[in-house]
């Protein structure tokens, strides 16, 4: 018997039960992605909890802080593990695709953050600033105004265009739009409106469940390896981390498969340490990183406490020398 429950764009849940003749347990999956901006994703029961505020540009040398734990909600204590994604485009190539971005394109798209504009009542619709003629723009687009002052009292505007993306695998993004406006009276125009994206070339990414970053590093697998032009990673206790051995009501990085184990049974009612505390770029990052965009998406996977659970190609499926299987078995119910 198999259930699936999906949650919108702000993340993706999926609570899965399998039975067999031997044993039951249930096992739940979130997802949630950072753009340098963040949405919860949570099923209720188990919560990925985030503190993060982005800048709006991140400069060199600037710490973002962006704590992160897991909050058990529910009536039962539960096994957790997560594991990082990243991507990081860097200016390459541009290409004009009016068509927006398409599913099985192999560009990345100019990402853009919205979350500014569509909650400042000051960006405002078009049609509510300019009573006249309004632009074509191509479907998707969506632009938004902001009438400026100087100090002379002068009237300026300042122009915001997207389109959101609703194919995998930036579903649920935006990417950037240009344009060239023209303000005549109450009638607004716009010419040479275009999508970018960037080569493919431009982009690295890493799943750290597949790429499995080596443990004494725990940096950044898409920021130049070896160099000061890096991503970092602070974390709640980078020593446990690295531990030879996983440490009781720590978490553990895993090499062997690139997840971080909360080491302990996460008890109904109570919040983990953190495992991630901010990430930050070098203040050596140079003109090269202009234009940079950072997605950091943060897997979370929470099992039933049960040996079968851990050991299960359908589970987590821990080798029996596994340092996490060790460490966990003694808890299972």
């Amino acid at each position: 018997m198999k259930r699936i429950l999906s949650l919108g764009a702000a993340g993706v849940l999926a609570a899965v039960m399998v039975v067999s003749a031997t044993f039951a347990w249930f096992r739940f999956t979130t997802v949630t992605t950072n753009h340098l901006e963040t949405a919860q994703s949570f099923d209720g029961t188990v919560t990925l909890v985030e503190v993060f505020d982005p800048p709006a540009v991140w400069e060199p040398g600037q710490t973002v802080t962006k704590q992160a734990s897991v909050a058990n909600n529910g009536g039962a204590d539960v096994f957790v593990r997560v594991s990082f994604e990243e991507a990081l485009s860097l200016l390459g190539t541009a290409k004009d695709s009016t068509a927006g971005f398409k599913a099985g394109d192999k560009t990345v798209p100019q990402f853009f953050n919205t979350k500014g504009y569509l909650s400042d009542p000051e960006w405002k619709e078009a049609k509510t600033v300019f009573s006249g003629s309004q632009p074509t723009l191509p479907a998707g687009v969506t632009l938004r105004v902001k009438a400026v002052k100087d100090a002379q009292g002068a009237m300026s505007y300042a122009f915001a265009t997207w389109s959101d993306i609703s194919v995998d695998p930036y579903k649920g993004k935006a990417q950037r739009v240009t344009a060239d406006f023209k303000v005549a009276g109450n009638d607004l125009s716009a010419s040479n409106v275009k999508f970018w994206a960037f080569d493919q070339q431009a982009a690295k990414i890493s799943k750290w469940s597949s790429d499995k970053p080596a443990s004494s590093a725990l940096t950044s697998s898409v920021a130049d390896p070896g160099s000061p032009k890096q991503i970092s990673f602070a974390y709640g206790d980078l020593a446990a981390l690295q531990n030879k051995t996983p440490q009781a009501g720590k978490w553990w990085y895993n090499p062997a498969d690139g997840y971080f184990y909360y080491i302990g049974r996460l008890q109904s009612g109570s919040l983990s340490p953190l495992l991630l505390k901010s990430v930050a770029l070098d203040a050596a990052a140079g003109s090269e990183y202009a234009g940079l965009s950072y997605d950091l998406t943060l897997n979370m996977d929470v099992m039933q406490p049960l040996e079968s659970a851990l050991t299960s190609a359908q589970g987590w499926g821990l080798d029996a020398s596994s340092p996490v299987l060790a460490a966990l078995k003694p808890l299972c119910l």
